[in-house]
Parts: C-alpha cells; sequence; structure tokens
C-alpha cells in the first residue's frame, strides 16, 4: 500500500523534480467501474494516503448495462460516481468518463491503460501541453490477444510511454514497459491482487466435513478439485477453460 507515497516522495525522477509530499498533495484515480472485490483495495490506500498527508480522489462510474461486474456504489466523501456513456462503433465499444471538471486540482492522474476510454486521449493532450502529470494502470498489453500485432495493440504500444509513471499490475507487465523504452526508475509493481484477508478466513472456516458434503452433494468421485474465480467471457478461451 505504499506505492503511491514512496513514489510521490521519490526525489530525482523526471519530470517530477525535485517532488514532495507538499508538492503531490492530491492523487485522483479514475477506473470505469468499481467492482465489490476492489472496494478493501480503495480504502485500504486511502487510509495509508491520508496517513501520508495525500488526498486520495477516486473516480468511477456504472458498467455497460446487462454485463458483469457490476460496479457498486461506494458513497464516501472522497469517491465520485459518474454517468459513463457506451459509445457503439465500427471500431468497437467506445466510453467517454464525464469528469474533466473533477480533474482539475490534482496534482497526479492514475488511469487505466485501455484503448477504448476516450478520456485517455484528452488527458494526455493536457499533459502534452504541461498541465497534467499522468500515471498508467494496466498490464502493459493485452495478454488475451490472438495477435500481438493488430492495431489495436500497435496503438497501445505506442502510447505506453505517453505518461510520467507506470503502475503494472505484475513484474511480466513491468517487463513490458521496460521493454518499450520506458524508463525503468518510474515503474512500479503493485501487484494484481487485492486483500485476501477475507477470504483467507473464510476457507480457514470450511472443515473437512464440508469438503466431502459438498463433494459428494455435487457428484464428484475425485480428491482433486480445481476452482475457478474470475470473468467468464470470449476472451477467456472458456473451451480450455471447461
Amino acid at each position: 500500500m505504499d506505492v503511491l507515497p514512496s513514489l510521490l516522495s521519490t526525489p530525482g525522477v523526471p519530470p517530477f523534480d525535485r517532488p514532495s509530499r507538499l508538492l503531490v498533495s492530491k492523487v485522483t484515480i479514475i477506473q470505469r467501474i468499481v467492482p465489490h472485490y476492489r472496494m478493501p483495495f480503495f480504502e485500504a490506500l486511502h487510509h495509508e494516503l491520508a496517513h501520508a498527508g495525500i488526498e486520495l480522489q477516486l473516480i468511477y462510474g456504472q458498467e455497460y448495462p446487462g454485463t458483469v461486474p457490476r460496479s457498486v456504489m461506494m458513497g464516501y466523501p472522497w469517491t465520485i460516481r459518474i454517468d459513463n456513456r457506451y459509445l457503439s462503433t465500427p471500431f468497437g465499444q467506445l466510453v467517454w468518463q464525464p469528469c474533466s471538471r473533477e480533474l482539475q486540482d490534482s496534482d497526479l492522474i492514475v488511469f487505466e491503460q485501455a484503448n477504448f476510454l476516450l478520456l485517455n486521449y484528452w488527458l494526455m493532450v493536457l499533459r502534452g501541453l504541461g498541465k497534467q502529470r499522468l500515471a498508467f494502470w494496466g498490464h502493459g498489453r493485452n495478454f488475451q490477444t490472438r495477435s500481438g500485432h493488430s492495431l489495436r495493440e500497435s496503438l497501445k504500444k505506442w502510447l505506453i510511454k505517453r505518461v510520467d509513471w507506470w503502475f503494472a499490475y505484475t513484474e511480466a507487465s513491468a517487463e513490458i514497459v521496460r521493454e518499450s523504452g520506458f524508463c525503468p526508475d518510474r515503474i512500479t509493481v503493485v501487484q494484481n491482487a487485492i486483500d485476501t484477508n477475507e477470504l483467507g478466513s473464510a476457507l480457514s472456516g470450511v472443515t473437512q466435513a464440508d469438503l466431502s458434503g459438498m463433494r459428494a452433494h455435487l457428484g464428484l468421485p475425485n480428491n482433486h478439485v480445481a476452482l475457478y474465480c474470475g470473468g467468464m467471457y470470449a476472451d477467456k478461451q472458456l473451451d480450455f477453460l471447461l
């Protein structure tokens, strides 16, 4: 949870000329949606940043009608819910996140690395004019694409260096960003994980009798049972998963 405070207090890293917690006092994170399983992360991050004297603002919207995961209502003073606008085009679905006014006093804006988010391009224009400092949050590339040379992936590669900092999900993601020529000193590996304490507590309460009963109820004769926890859609290669 100390990745943002350490980022904002690290001296000598351009374009943050001798930054300090006094110079960077407000960070805004923009998420298209906030599923329920991401809430503990943002709650803990808000606590840690407040302790470091840094204000966190989280801006998020709603999911496309009929899709999952669904976005929750957080309802904290430091969160702002907006109405995402989903646009169907010949190039696929695009999303506009109307929050320009809420970003004006932010020292750093952290947003998702996604080609279909139109706000990203506007923010990069502002950065080019010297009016905004930006950070990507993402994988570095689409690991589920069938072609690394598609137009979408080419655009993602071109945009990868159009920010001031990178929050990479994993070390593999960080390596992709480094290979693009992005400054290694401005990459933070945040690990693509959430607070696992609740999950661990739930698992510790499961007995062997519970497992045997569930195995019998589902008609599973073997002892080795695999569980999958995640989204189920075409890019997950469901035939292989099943």
